[in-house]
């Protein structure tokens, strides 16, 4: 009788701390990400669509016959700052979570100089011409005038950042990382800033020679500029982001939990400004971030 109710306790203790075991969710919070650095990568306008962003500029809408009108570049550039968690999924057997795929989200906020654009143009006076009574040369002297005009439309985005990332060991001290993702958001602030330069050298050139050389230094000689505020803009892109991972220790129980890695980001960038359409762009961001297992 003592031993039925025995086998009765053990299997009722058993039974309960069972039912007692906590299901696991779904979805597990894994990592917190924070990661920070430049990126590059503009978008080409026409000139006509310059003067749309910027109707109200005196110095654009002006006299510019004398100015060769360059196209715009694509070197802009900005900083970005991402604030993320990588979120791992149950595994099949609904005991754990896989290591891989992990999906990072959150938020990017990113400084842009989206568009440049440049126009110049350069006068010249000649004030001296010099001839050598030892040898045939001619000296040329020539007062130059440069006048620059540079238009930067930049804003600053917030935008929502998604991407499922591949790892090839999160427990070794290095690991390997790549993935795909979209990050897509609106502007905070647009603008399209205008500056006029004018500069002043002395110049001198020889019979037979193509090059000028500089007798005195450019002065400065009047600047404008001028600030037209644009509409908001929505700025995003489809991502490939690939990275090394470095663990800063693997026993001390503070420091295993903290990684730090270097990541390169190609992109397929798409800009929608209101006042002259949607642009495509290529571009790239790099940077090091911090990672801390919350796990």
């Amino acid at each position: 009788m003592k031993n039925t109710i025995l086998l009765i306790t053990i299997l009722s203790c058993v039974s309960i701390t069972h039912a007692q075991k906590p299901e696991l969710k779904r979805i597990q919070v894994g990592d917190f990400y924070i990661y920070s650095g430049a990126h590059s990568g503009g978008f080409d306008v026409t000139f006509d669509e310059l003067l749309k962003l910027t109707s109200k500029s005196d110095l654009l809408n002006g006299d510019l016959s004398d100015y060769t009108i360059s196209n715009s570049y694509s070197s802009s550039s900005g900083n970005f700052l991402s604030a993320k968690l990588g979120l791992n999924f149950l595994n099949k057997g609904r005991d754990g979570y896989k290591q891989n795929p992990q999906l990072q989200i959150g938020f990017t906020y990113q400084t842009n100089s989206l568009i440049d654009y440049g126009l110049w143009k350069k006068e010249r006076v000649r004030v001296d011409t010099l001839s050598s009574t030892t040898t045939s040369n001619i000296m040329y002297i020539d007062s130059t005038f440069n006048s620059n005009i540079n238009a930067h439309y930049k804003s600053d985005n917030f935008l929502i950042d998604v991407a499922l990332l591949y790892t090839t060991d999160n427990e070794a001290r290095w690991s390997l990382y790549g993935g795909f993702g979209v990050v897509a958001g609106i502007s905070i602030k647009a603008h399209t800033e205008i500056f006029e330069n004018h500069y002043e050298s002395l110049q001198y050139s020889l019979t037979g020679n193509q090059n000028e050389y500089n007798l005195s230094r450019s002065t400065a000689n009047g600047n404008s500029y001028e600030k037209q505020q644009n509409k908001m803009n929505y700025l995003g892109w489809a991502q490939l982001p690939l990275g090394i991972s470095f663990r800063v220790a693997k026993n001390t129980r503070l420091w295993k939990n903290l990684n730090l890695f270097y990541e390169v980001t190609p992109m397929i960038k798409y800009l929608s400004v209101p006042e002259i359409g949607g642009f495509v762009s290529t571009g790239i961001k790099h940077g090091f971030g911090l990672k801390v297992n919350v796990r």
